[in-house]
């Protein structure tokens, strides 16, 4: 232990690494910072393995970042000016990447859209808008479907 940090070590004369939890979402953000990150360059698999073994130890690493590959694409077009942003995603990719993705990419050049096709199911639709307003600072209100149909009746009066 060093600083809070359980650190490992094959060997003697090996340098300490620190051990990462079994926790998907802080191994893929060291992940990016080791592969995906301008500063990374991107080396490739098998590098990417090295780089992260000089620095941090996780059950089956090699397996875990030999599967991690990017081995999906998540595309937004803008059908205005005809724009379209390509991101690779792994296969798993879940609403919460998938929503910092559409801010990172979509919604600081071309605000939010006026409507949205997508092929994924409903279920991934609503939490993906409710991740997407979460990341904007935007409080989503949800109305019952009674008060509808009383401002729909207030409506015909």
């Amino acid at each position: 232990m060093y600083e809070g940090l359980l650190l490992y070590s094959a060997v003697n004369y090996d340098a300490d690494r620190i051990v990462v939890p079994n926790d998907y979402d802080l191994r893929m953000r060291i992940m990016y910072e080791y592969h995906d990150a301008p500063t990374a360059g991107q080396p490739g698999r098998e590098k990417t393995y090295l780089i992260l073994t000089r620095d941090f130890y996780w059950d089956h690493q090699y397996t875990w970042v030999h599967n991690k590959r990017r081995t999906g694409v998540v595309v937004f077009v803008d059908r205005f000016s005809k724009m379209v942003h390509l991101a690779a995603v792994p296969a798993e990719v879940t609403v919460v990447p998938t929503a910092r993705l559409f801010v990172d990419m979509v919604f600081k050049h071309h605000s939010m859209p006026l409507d949205i096709v997508s092929d994924r199911d409903p279920r991934f639709t609503a939490r993906y808008w409710q991740e997407v307003f979460t990341l904007l600072g935007t409080q989503l209100s949800m109305s019952t479907v009674a008060i509808w149909e009383q401002k729909r009746q207030q409506l015909r009066e």
